[in-house]
Formats: C-alpha cells, sequence, structure tokens
C-alpha cells in the first residue's frame, strides 16, 4: 500500500452522514484500531528493514576492513583492507548489496522497490535483482527523474526512476 492508496482509503472511510451522527460516533473505534494497526504495522517494517540494513553494512564493513570470515573472501575476493573512513564511506556507497532503486511502471503506474545485487544474490521474490540482468543493465548509469527503456524477454519496459537510495 502506498501513499495514494492510503489517502483514498482514509477519504472513503472519513465521510460522516451528517444527519445520522449517532451511529457514526459508533464506527470511530473500529477506524481508530484499523488505522492504529496499519500504522504499528509500517512502523515495525520500517524498524525492520533498518535493522536489516544495519547488519549488511556492519556485514560490508567487515568485508572492507578484513575483518570478515575468511570463507567470505573465498566466495568473494577483496584483495585490499579499507583503513580510513573517507574510502570507508565510498566503497559502502557504491556497494551493489546496499543499493536500491523506486521504479514506476510507465505503461501500469505500479511502483516497485528493488535492490540491486550481484548475480549470485538475485531473487526475484526478495526484490533482488541482478545488475547484469536486463532491468538491471538497463538501470546502471540512470539518475531519479529519468526513464529507462528496458529490453526484457516480452518487449521494451519503460520505468521512471523515482529513487535511487544506498544505506
Amino acid at each position: 500500500m502506498n501513499l495514494d492508496e492510503l489517502q483514498s482509503m482514509w477519504e472513503r472511510d472519513s465521510k460522516m452522514d451528517m444527519d445520522n451522527l449517532h451511529d457514526e460516533s459508533l464506527k470511530i473505534p473500529q477506524l481508530h484500531q484499523k488505522y492504529f494497526t496499519l500504522y504499528t504495522t509500517t512502523k515495525l517494517l520500517k524498524k525492520k528493514a533498518e535493522d536489516t540494513i544495519s547488519k549488511v553494512r556492519l556485514e560490508r564493513h567487515n568485508y572492507y576492513s578484513g575483518k570478515a570470515p575468511a570463507e567470505v573472501y573465498v566466495e568473494e575476493p577483496f584483495p585490499y583492507k579499507v583503513r580510513d573512513k573517507e574510502s570507508m564511506s565510498l566503497h559502502l556507497n557504491a556497494d551493489e548489496k546496499l543499493t536500491k532503486v523506486k521504479l514506476k511502471n510507465v505503461t501500469n503506474g505500479a511502483t516497485m522497490v528493488y535492490s540491486l545485487v550481484a548475480e549470485k544474490e538475485a531473487d526475484i521474490k526478495q526484490s533482488k535483482i541482478s545488475v547484469s540482468s536486463p532491468i538491471g543493465k538497463g538501470l546502471l548509469g540512470k539518475k531519479v527523474g529519468e526513464i529507462a527503456e528496458i529490453q526484457v524477454p516480452r518487449g521494451v519496459m519503460s520505468f521512471e526512476i523515482l529513487e535511487i537510495t544506498s544505506a
């Protein structure tokens, strides 16, 4: 659910029959419960996402500083040890595991958020797309507000870049 859908739902729910205020007042506890549940669910999801980003950021910090377990470097070699804060910041900001992009399908108006990840970590069910996939390649180098015309097996899809975030 996005903000526009939530506002539309509130517009429908908040209409009052001024001739029947007694019955309308009985709806207040139900509406309160409905919107409080939406609020708390959203807050919990946000907190969970922030915790996940913090954990991934710590893992990536340890990786770049040479403190990750040895098996991590077998799977994903990194021959350097980053020591200074500025270089670490540059590495973390460019890290594919920490990059998310919010897109709007120009054709149907649907919005989606994807994490751009390495090919071996891609999982469309978890909204993780590979930077080497058709959509991933089509998004590389794009900026917020630009339209990406991407060739996919079903034809050409157009996506507007709404937001690009790094943890």
